[in-house]
């Protein structure tokens, strides 16, 4: 069975043909600021670094596009060998702050955001090898995308999946991240074929849209919405099914962040692998494909599954 680039974790069934490996993750490319216990690092993070490194190391060739300052090019070492990425230049770095608060809770502030990501940029850099197999969307805040992304991308990809965290957050004049709707980003549901959110995030969803996830489903055409909640786990809402996975205690906290975007990237690689590999794609093959999302998660937060050492970056104000 091939071998995956971390020579731990062998590819999955069903992906060994290089045509259907091929991804691209759209978002901000995050400077991130973790304190936790009176503590400060700071990491590379959103959703391009995590569900990307998480994509490569099972074996899948990961474009990025993302506005980035070019003096922060430098830093981005740790995510070239995944494969061709397009930095684009940018004003500014997004510098999002995560400050643990015991309990489970965090509080959230967004100090600086990049440019916001065009169709035209899109185009321009993913159509010469349109369709790819999978396209991930990992906004941080609804303007990291310019109006008719979501729409460039669906018509550049087989399958299109989202993280709705970019559609329902606000920034307060303090920088603080607060629950918000963006009634004008409504249409972009309706290009999706997989939708990840924590419970939060469809709370709002579901206020503003006035959708429970079952009428989500067929109101937007969804193949499967996952609601996660955290050490609890969370479920999965198929047409007319509904399946739970239960959360893997990890051994300790190495990583605050991150670990959802690892468990999408690690579900939609198997779910991929299902629709393109031998056999049926049953209820019990997709439930162990949450499990084994669950367990990536979970080695994530330990600091067994990604390098934190390739993603530290010094401080620069």
């Amino acid at each position: 069975m091939p071998i995956s680039p971390d020579l731990e974790a062998p590819l999955l069934p069903g992906t060994a043909n290089a045509a259907v490996r091929s991804m691209a993750i759209l978002g901000s490319i995050a400077f991130d600021q973790l304190e936790r216990s009176g503590n400060t690092a700071y990491r590379l993070g959103g959703v391009g670094t995590y569900a990307g490194l998480t994509a490569w190391k099972l074996g899948w060739t990961v474009s990025l596009l993302a506005h980035v300052p070019q003096a922060d090019w430098v830093w981005l070492k740790a995510l070239d060998q995944m494969g061709p990425h397009h930095w684009l230049p940018s004003a500014h770095r997004t510098v999002f702050v995560n400050r643990e608060l015991g309990e489970g809770g965090r509080e959230q502030r967004l100090l600086s955001r990049s440019d916001a990501l065009q169709p035209a940029s899109l185009r321009r850099w993913l159509e010469p090898a349109a369709p790819l197999a999978w396209i991930h969307l990992g906004p941080l805040f609804p303007g990291d995308f310019g109006p008719g992304l979501v729409q460039a991308a669906r018509s550049l990809t087989r399958v299109l999946s989202a993280d709705l965290q970019g559609w329902v957050r606000g920034i307060g004049p303090d920088h603080r991240v607060y629950p918000a709707w963006s009634p004008e980003h409504t249409v972009d549901l309706a290009e999706l074929d997989w939708v990840k959110g924590s419970e939060e995030e469809w709370d709002v969803v579901e206020r503003h849209t006035g959708h429970s996830p079952e009428s989500a489903l067929t109101h937007y055409g969804w193949k499967g919405l996952l609601i996660t909640a955290g050490a609890r786990g969370g479920r999965l809402i198929l047409p007319g099914r509904e399946l739970r996975w239960q959360a893997v205690l990890p051994r300790s906290v190495a990583l605050e962040t991150g670990a959802g975007d690892v468990f999408m990237a690690g579900f939609m690689i198997e779910i991929l692998a299902l629709e393109h590999g031998p056999g049926q794609r049953t209820l019990s093959r997709v439930q162990q494909a949450l499990d084994s999302a669950a367990e990536l998660a979970s080695r994530h937060i330990s600091g067994d599954w990604l390098d934190t050492d390739l993603l530290q970056w010094p401080f620069l104000p």
